[in-house]
Parts: structure tokens; sequence; C-alpha cells
């Protein structure tokens, strides 16, 4: 959802965000995502929005990011929207 806010295709965006919460709307990226795409209505900025929902990220997505880390997925909860 991330990378197609930063590449402008908000309608693509917003099904992929809809995608994850049909999955599990309590999932905490899912929670994660929707912080973002709350943020970024209210900014228009994916920086604020990202900036805004990074230090949430360890305390509701510690655990995932663990799991995902052992599977050697590279995952840095310090910049988990991948834009510097």
């Amino acid at each position: 959802m991330v990378s197609l806010l930063a590449a402008g295709d908000e309608e693509q965006a917003r099904e992929h965000l809809n995608a994850l919460r049909d999955g599990d709307a309590n999932a905490p990226l899912t929670r994660l995502a929707a912080q973002v795409w709350d943020q970024y209505g209210m900014t228009a900025s994916i920086r604020a929005a990202c900036a805004q929902a990074t230090p949430q990220v360890a305390s509701q997505a510690g655990s995932v990011l663990i799991a995902l880390q052992g599977q050697g997925v590279n995952v840095d909860p310090n910049n988990f929207c991948g834009i510097s």
C-alpha cells in the first residue's frame, strides 16, 4: 500500500488496504496500514503519514516483525515504510 501511495496510485492503495482489512482487520500490519492511510488522507504526504506511524511499529507489530526477520525478511521497524 505504501509503495502504491508513493507512486501516486491512491485507488490501488485503497484497494490494497481494503484487501488487508478483508483478510484480518485486526492484524497488526493492517492496523498500521490504516493509520498510514488515515494520516495520508489528512496530510497528502506519504512521508508525513509514515513518520506518524513509525513510532508505533515496534509496539504494535513487534512479534510480526520478529517472525518475518526469522524467515530472512529484512524489516527495519524504524523505516517500515521504506522511505528515507
